[in-house]
């Protein structure tokens, strides 16, 4: 299996807590599958309590199987493209890769960020600078990032895409036009309401 360069796991929502993710034949198949330079997780649904502790931190016990396996490939000097689709995203997961350079989400509603034991929230600085990034309905995953702005300043290429035209999206793909990349030379981004976009522009960026 050394010659496997992507892993694609999909977990669908029947899968339970200790149902197929809990077991040994498949905790070891990905174990030997990992490190790998390309990973792809597409959770149906987010089974929270499989992979975080209640801080909100990914944890890798045996309380979080599924955890133990999606850190046993994000948590890696080898990992370079990581993709994601999902109702949550974990922020967590990316605290231990520090040669990501191509990450993309897809139809993304929430980003758990961890909590300190006060409640409020742990931005653990992020060790990795990419080179292309894509948020397709994942505006709360560029939120999340956004706060660790040293991640973007090696970028070649942005897309960000929003579905069903909700005026806090266009808020945000606002902002994105002014972002200060400056090594960006690909920007893609898909605006469905030009109107509340430039009501949020400073008077130096001009929209049609």
């Amino acid at each position: 299996m050394t010659c496997v360069r992507h892993l694609r796991l999909i977990v669908p929502w029947n899968v339970e807590k200790h149902g197929l993710i809990a077991t040994p034949e498949f905790f070891n198949f990905c174990k030997a599958l990992a490190p790998l330079p390309r990973f792809s997780w597409e959770a149906e649904e987010f089974d929270e309590e499989n992979i975080c502790t209640s801080s909100g931190e990914v944890a890798d016990d045996d309380d979080h199987p599924l955890g133990q396996i999606i850190t046993s490939f994000c948590h890696s000097n080898t990992l370079t493209t990581f993709h994601f689709s999902g109702v949550v995203f974990p922020l967590d997961i990316l605290k231990a890769t520090p040669n990501l350079k191509d990450i993309s989400f897809y139809r993304v509603v929430e980003c758990l960020i961890p909590r300190l034991s006060n409640g409020t929230l742990s931005f653990q600085s992020l060790p990795f600078h990419l080179w292309r990034a894509r948020f397709t309905a994942a505006e709360s995953v560029y939120e999340g990032l956004i706060a660790f702005g040293d991640i973007f300043s090696q970028l070649d290429e942005l897309a960000m895409t929003s579905f069903g035209g909700e005026s806090r999206a266009d808020e945000n793909l606002a902002t994105l036009v002014c972002l200060p990349l400056g090594t960006l030379r690909t920007l893609y981004i898909e605006i469905t309401d030009t109107r509340a976009c430039k009501l949020f522009l400073p008077p130096d960026v001009y929209l049609p």
